[in-house]
């Protein structure tokens, strides 16, 4: 485990969810465990997942939108809800549901932010370990932002970040109700010449 070098309790960790499993859950056990406080955002999963949700009340708090309407729609209600209630709170980290995020990179992500005060992105290695698919589409998405931006980010895909809270408000008017908005983040950051970070994290498949 990544020894934590900053505190823990004045974070958010925001989680979108289509239809999880048991995986979230460990996640969400080992995160409570870390003293995080835990946004999860159901997005318009189906009746049969109501139990998973139900396990997950008792480490987080968890929100519904339905019918379902995309990780970037859920990202936004989520954001919503912390800009409204970060009243004890400095920093949201981003992570997905389904186990490809690690706890010692969320509290690596967690560090950065303290140290730093800038949005800070997790940035995993593609190498021939990883799914061809997957790294082809990273590929794409880079080119194409890069092409955009004339900026260049290694992974502009990964769903473990870490924001300030004075940058939350401006994420929730950012379009795109799918895995694009991830995209649009970076763009965002990118046009608007904000500072970030980058941190090495691992990849898991």
């Amino acid at each position: 485990m990544e020894k934590a070098l900053y505190q823990r309790n004045d974070t958010y960790i925001l989680i979108p969810a289509y239809k999880p499993d048991h995986l979230m859950i460990e996640l969400l056990q080992k995160l409570k465990k870390e003293d995080f406080d835990i946004v999860v955002v159901n997005d318009g999963s189906s009746e049969e997942y109501d139990p998973v949700f139900k396990e997950a009340e008792k480490y987080a708090l968890v929100l519904k939108q339905n019918p379902n309407k995309g990780k970037g729609a859920a990202l936004r209600l989520g954001f919503s809800y912390i800009n409204l209630n970060a009243h004890n709170h400095n920093y949201v980290i981003t992570c997905d549901a389904d186990g490809q995020h690690l706890i010692s990179d969320i509290i690596k992500i967690n560090d950065k932010l303290h140290e730093t005060n800038n949005v800070v992105l997790g940035s995993r290695k593609f190498d021939k370990s990883v799914p061809k698919r997957s790294r082809n589409g990273n590929f794409m998405s880079r080119l194409c932002r890069t092409l955009l931006t004339k900026e260049y980010v290694p992974d502009d895909q990964c769903g473990l970040r870490g924001f300030p809270m004075k940058d939350v408000f401006n994420l929730i008017s950012l379009p795109g109700d799918h895995y694009e908005y991830e995209m649009n983040v970076i763009c965002n950051l990118q046009i608007k010449r904000l500072q970030f970070e980058e941190v090495q994290i691992e990849t898991v498949y």
